[in-house]
């Protein structure tokens, strides 16, 4: 069985006695906590075959051994990280045929764009990212406008 807590560690425990086989604790830079609207909260793992996903509250999706809690692969889901975009990651990834799939959080934010992003199963490799909210929100208003124009 597997919970998650804070800042996205994540815990494999006996069903049956509740004894914890291993634990992962991520190593987070705590000054992003700042930047959760919703506190430091994790929403969930997806197991998948061997091996499970998970979503650090912070900065990354990673793939992990089931039976060790090893690591398999690591890949930063945050743009804009150099400039301190106040991005955070608390809902929980989707895995697919070959993706694992997450969304971003912080659109309380100015200046957040959502979106999701894909990452290959085997290898953590960025596959596609899908902006859900416009480059710039005006120029989309005024296209509309325009759009509707008889």
């Amino acid at each position: 069985m597997f919970a998650v807590g804070n800042f996205g560690g994540v815990y494999a425990l006996n069903a049956a006695t509740g004894a914890r086989i291993w634990t992962f604790v991520p190593t987070i830079d705590m000054q992003w906590a700042r930047y959760a609207c919703c506190d430091v909260v994790n929403r969930g793992i997806a197991v998948w075959k061997a091996g499970y996903t998970s979503a650090p509250s912070m900065d990354i999706s990673m793939r992990w051994m089931l039976d060790t809690g090893a690591s398999i692969w690591r890949a930063d889901t945050l743009i804009g990280r150099e400039k301190h975009v106040p991005y955070t990651l608390t809902g929980a990834p989707v895995v697919t045929r070959d993706s694992v799939v997450i969304g971003n959080a912080g659109a309380d934010y100015p200046g957040v764009r959502g979106y999701i992003s894909a990452f290959d199963l085997d290898t953590g490799r960025l596959k596609w990212r899908f902006f859900t909210v416009p480059r710039n929100p005006a120029l989309v208003c005024r296209i509309s406008r325009i759009l509707r124009q008889p």
